[in-house]
């Protein structure tokens, strides 16, 4: 089955519920949250994601730094890891969250308009096409906040990335709070 792609368009009207927490998906699905993120002033990459199961139970996560580059670059690495993670572990059934319209974009539409980032476009792509359930949906950045704190975590650390069985300090906390709303 392909992967379906779910987002909201901006401007926000009153007509749509706009989330600005993270919530549970359906029982039997996991739902991957990912953010890449960038220091302007050293042009860093970081990046992050973290699954989580119908109770909003840790699974796995990962960060790193991913050396020189920029935001889409590093959005688009999140994906690519936390997809390819996924896969490995097998889980087939999955929601992946985002706030970066353009990667959602990029990845759904034709490769003309990928530019330098082809090769790890057409990647994700066939990522997608392989025989599982995805659903890529849009979010606020509130409801992406443990993504966006393992995207920031390893950002200044030497090139590498970790793997995270349980929640490193601080993305607890975050934790928490989305279980809590």
């Amino acid at each position: 089955m392909r992967a379906e792609v779910l987002s909201v368009d901006y401007p926000v009207t009153d007509s749509v519920r706009t989330c600005l927490w993270w919530d549970s998906p359906l029982a039997g699905t996991f739902k991957l949250n990912i953010d890449g993120s960038f220091v302007s002033s050293t042009r860093l990459m970081g990046v992050g994601g973290v699954l989580r199961d119908s109770n909003g139970g840790w699974q796995w996560g990962f960060s790193g730094n991913y050396g020189y580059g920029c935001s889409i670059h590093a959005e688009l690495l999140a994906l690519h890891i936390g997809l390819d993670f996924a896969w490995e572990q097998g889980h087939k059934n999955l929601i992946v969250e985002t706030y970066s319209l353009e990667v959602l974009h990029l990845v759904t539409s034709g490769l003309a308009h990928c530019g330098s980032y082809m090769n790890l476009v057409l990647d994700i792509k066939l990522m997608l096409n392989k025989c599982w359930q995805v659903h890529l949906r849009h979010v606020f950045r509130e409801a992406n906040m443990v993504a966006d704190y393992l995207a920031k975590l390893k950002i200044r650390e030497p090139c590498g990335l970790s793997f995270w069985t349980t929640p490193p300090l601080g993305a607890s906390d975050l934790l928490l709070i989305d279980n809590s709303v």
